[in-house]
């Protein structure tokens, strides 16, 4: 960000400063373009400018943002502003899972996705097969590995192709000593 706290890249047309749909706008256009940074730059202009808790959009291409970027911290900041307004978004708390496992505070990378998998509520773009797969992860870096192939089992039931859930899966039973064919 720079002249007068615009991003740099939305300097070289013009754009109305102060303009908070069309900031807000230019947030969901770029979040779907899976640009984040730029996502991100949007979306710090648009909250700047009108500080509207409920806008549920917002926050939430604000969060996916941040956690796509590393920032785990701020994305779990984030979603918190999301399920603040929307307590039955499983997708933010899944999201949430997901950076306490990057951040390997893994009993509340547990906790948090067994709290997405109960409630299962809106999932946006994905489905329980993210929580599922994050919470066996969480399990498996913890130690539980038996526990840990069940939850990828179960990400497979929802996803039967989600290569990463069958990779998780994989690495577990290699490591628990079963031999090939397992899960197929």
């Amino acid at each position: 960000i720079t002249r007068l706290g615009m991003p740099a890249w939305a300097q070289q047309a013009e754009y109305e400063l102060e303009d908070y749909d069309f900031w807000a706008e230019q947030s969901l256009l770029l979040s779907q373009d899976t640009d984040y940074e730029k996502t991100l730059e949007a979306c710090e202009q648009a909250i700047s400018l009108k500080r509207i808790r409920d806008n549920l959009d917002l926050w939430s291409a604000r969060s996916r943002a941040l956690f796509e970027l590393g920032q785990y911290v701020e994305a779990i900041g984030s979603y918190n502003r999301v399920l603040q307004v929307a307590p039955r978004e499983s997708e933010a708390l899944a999201y949430q899972c997901a950076s306490y496992v990057q951040l390997a505070r893994l009993d509340d990378a547990i906790g948090t996705c067994e709290q997405a998998l109960i409630i299962d509520g809106n999932w946006g773009t994905d489905s329980p097969a993210l929580a599922w797969y994050y919470h066996g992860l969480a399990l498996q870096t913890s130690g539980r590995l038996e526990t840990a192939l069940g939850s990828y089992g179960r990400a497979l039931r929802v996803e039967p192709e989600n290569v990463i859930a069958r990779a998780g899966q994989c690495a577990v039973a290699a490591e628990l000593g079963y031999s090939g064919g397992y899960g197929n």
